[in-house]
């Protein structure tokens, strides 16, 4: 199944599909098959079949949540987002917030295709 990267997503659907992509339309940690993807695509369904694989919904994950890097009005999430940003810094990593900003928050480095459970 040949399909697409998009180079920039800005929304939560367009990462969704980039890391369905990347990670072979599983999950990557139960190795589960994307529902929706087998669904609609016959490539994937034969490789259910050939290899008795497990299908379930699954949820496109930030690693590091959006509201890290938007506007906060809650003052629990802003105490949050300072904190974790933080840790990042104290760990060596202060590049990382600047590449999560705005829309980055949907890059690859910052998402995992999990099932939603079974």
């Amino acid at each position: 199944m040949k399909k697409e990267l998009i180079e920039y997503p800005v929304n939560h659907l367009q990462a969704k599909q980039n890391a369905l992509i990347r990670d072979n339309f599983r999950c990557v940690l139960s190795g589960a098959v994307d529902q929706s993807s087998c669904l609609i695509n016959e490539e994937i369904q034969a490789q259910v079949r050939a290899q008795s694989l497990m299908i379930l919904a699954t949820q496109c994950c930030h690693i590091f949540p959006e509201f890290n890097n938007t506007s906060v009005s809650d003052d629990a999430q802003l105490d949050y987002a300072t904190k974790a940003w933080a840790v990042l810094k104290d760990f060596g990593h202060p590049e990382i917030e600047h590449e999560l900003a705005g829309d980055g928050v949907h890059s690859l480095t910052n998402i995992l295709t999990l099932d939603a459970g079974g």
